[in-house]
């Protein structure tokens, strides 16, 4: 994994990498990660569920370098995470064609790549491959 130049972001970045990567390196771990997100414990987790795992281990926020609340393309590339898809802008989330995402733009757009059946729930195989595309090493 890459990190951002400034210290600050790279130790927020390496400490979330590391207990994902610790988190997702046994499958007993990816099953208690994947019952975490399942907060109401039925066996799939909702866009609901979604939003709040991943806003809670602060993906956006690490994205978000200036703080604004929007990801810019500036942004999307000073990351360069090292997640398993072929966007080289923004464009495929951004719903108000504005040329910046906020979060819920990200989180839609991460949903609907991951909803495989497009059955607005990730089950733990779809869950699976999101941990696999490295989505959730970011």
């Amino acid at each position: 994994m890459k990190f951002l130049k400034t210290d600050n972001m790279t130790l927020r970045k390496t400490s979330l990498a590391l207990g994902v990567m610790l988190a997702l390196g046994s499958g007993s771990a990816l099953a208690a990660t994947f019952d975490t997100a399942d907060s109401n414990g039925n066996g799939k987790i909702s866009k609901d569920e979604y939003y709040g795992y991943v806003g809670d281990i602060g993906v956006y926020g690490d994205w978000d370098l200036n703080d604004d609340g929007l990801l810019s393309d500036d942004e999307w590339a000073e990351v360069d995470y090292d997640f398993d898809y072929d966007y080289d802008s923004l464009s495929a989330w951004d719903d108000d064609d504005d040329g910046l995402l906020d979060d819920n733009e990200v989180y839609e757009g991460t949903f609907a790549d991951f909803d495989l059946d497009d059955d607005d729930y990730l089950d733990a195989d779809e869950w699976d491959d999101a941990g696999d595309s490295g989505w959730l090493d970011v």
